[in-house]
């Protein structure tokens, strides 16, 4: 008999944000652009309250009987949407000066940034869940 692997279990939290932004990339044209990206598109961009989740895996540790501390988390969490709420992505946060603000690039940025923050100790970030509104969300789970 091997010796037993500890249960992991997935710790959620969730945090909300506001941001605007625009779909636009300046190598295509006008036309291409409104092809693609319809009204998100629009030269004053739009903006929505986003919320997003980190979904933390990991044992249950024996001593604290918690995966990971909730306040670590919410610190972390914090840390990422900080920049990103109450700013226009497109011109406020570096990253998307390059790479199209959309709900699954924003999702990827976000996940990025988290992981360096909560990986260790046994316990990885699994995903980050992105709502952009009540019928639109996306999951990322990074690389494998």
């Amino acid at each position: 008999m091997g010796v037993a692997q500890p249960r992991m279990v997935t710790v959620c939290r969730r945090i909300s944000f506001s941001s605007g932004h625009r779909y636009f990339r300046p190598d295509w044209s006008e036309e291409e652009n409104r092809k693609i990206y319809g009204s998100s598109f629009s030269a004053y961009g739009h903006g929505h309250n986003f919320v997003l989740e980190a979904h933390v895996e990991g044992p249950i540790d024996p001593q604290t009987g918690m995966v990971v501390n909730l306040k670590d988390v919410d610190v972390a969490m914090g840390k990422v949407v900080e920049p990103l709420d109450h700013h226009f992505l497109n011109t406020d946060v570096p990253h998307f000066g390059t790479v199209v603000p959309t709900t699954e690039n924003i999702a990827a940025y976000c996940f990025e940034q988290l992981r360096g923050l909560l990986d260790g100790d046994g316990r990885r970030l699994r995903k980050v869940r992105l709502y952009e509104g009540a019928d639109l969300w996306v999951d990322y789970e990074g690389r494998k």
